[in-house]
């Protein structure tokens, strides 16, 4: 039997307790390259409600970090949002004004990147460019700006704060300069926060308490979270539902603790079997070794016919590659997008 990562106390939660706050219906997003159109994100539907976190999990390049940056409108040229809506607190995101979005960006949606060293200005102290962004949504004095990030600085364990102020972002460790970015996100008392793999760059220690750090920041201040990582064990400490992603659709949305105990799509137990067991030794030996899943993720320019894992999928069969899998619902909050598992199916044309 399959052991699996200790859940979130969190992670029974009914999925209706909450309506949601932000709610992405038949999102796209494409790259226009030499090879063609990339369909980066493919037609996907979530929601994320209030005061909770939603894992986004998936391979490199399944579309997870797209779709974040989509829910900003911060998709990178030469990516385009191609359709879709947005709904955050009863608008629709696509519908505002690039000036509209700046004062969502920060305000009410606040983002905690990959890379804190990309994401801080090296020409400005961290105490003048995280003032800046307070000054500029709040209305207030630049003194008071400076009292609310050293006050956040504390709240997220950086010492001596009034002198960090004064530090630029080349004078602080990985570890400092991710919980800059989480004062960052926290300035203005943002709604919901993304977080993209904020501990990838950082070591195992450092990553545990930025987690911990996230989650106890999360539940004081009532935000709720998208939490983007290809760590599953990641998302059983954190999520309270959680979305797999495989080349840039949907393939299963659930809570926690159906996605580790009642996993439905082939993809997301081929993740959960490809985790290390702290119970067993694994070795080249045949029978020995730690499972994985064959194949490669599809290129996206040029796509296979049919539900896209089909090619790596050990349940495949001839339908597989002539219909694409629909989501749909096969219990309450539970719903995945596999022939095999009842969904509905669109012939390939």
């Amino acid at each position: 039997m399959h052991s699996t990562p200790a859940l979130s106390s969190k992670a029974a939660l009914p999925a209706e307790e909450a309506p949601p706050l932000l709610k992405a219906e038949d999102l796209h997003v494409h790259f226009r390259t030499g090879a063609g159109i990339v369909r980066a994100v493919n037609g996907i539907d979530f929601t994320v409600r209030a005061k909770e976190t939603l894992g986004l999990v998936g391979e490199s390049g399944s579309g997870k970090t797209i779709t974040s940056l989509s829910l900003l409108r911060l998709v990178p040229r030469p990516a385009e949002i191609a359709g879709g809506r947005i709904h955050f607190n009863g608008r629709d995101l696509m519908t505002l004004s690039e000036r509209e979005m700046q004062a969502v960006r920060g305000k009410h949606i606040a983002m905690v990147f990959q890379n804190p060293a990309y994401s801080l200005n090296p020409i400005l102290s961290v105490g003048d460019q995280l003032s800046e962004i307070y000054v500029w949504h709040e209305k207030v004095s630049r003194q008071a700006a400076f009292d609310r990030v050293a006050e956040l600085f504390n709240l997220v364990g950086i010492t001596d704060a009034k002198t960090r102020l004064r530090q630029f972002p080349h004078e602080l460790s990985g570890g400092i300069k991710q919980r800059v970015c989480i004062a960052r996100a926290l300035l203005c008392n943002p709604a919901l926060i993304l977080a993209d793999e904020p501990t990838t760059n950082l070591d195992v220690t450092i990553q545990s308490q930025i987690l911990d750090l996230l989650d106890r920041l999360k539940h004081r201040f009532g935000t709720s979270m998208v939490l983007v990582t290809h760590d599953m064990g990641v998302v059983a400490r954190m999520a309270d539902r959680i979305a797999v992603m495989y080349a840039g659709r949907m393939c299963e949305i659930a809570d926690a603790r159906t996605i580790f105990h009642n996993p439905q799509h082939p993809y997301t137990r081929a993740l959960l079997t490809s985790l290390p067991r702290v119970d067993r030794r694994y070795s080249e030996t045949p029978g020995e070794r730690l499972p994985v899943i064959g194949g490669r993720p599809p290129n996206l320019a040029a796509p296979p016919s049919g539900c896209p894992f089909h090619d790596r999928c050990v349940e495949a069969e001839p339908a597989c590659q002539a219909f694409v899998p629909q989501m749909t619902e096969i219990g309450p909050g539970h719903a995945v997008s596999c022939l095999r598992r009842g969904s509905a199916g669109i012939p390939v044309q």
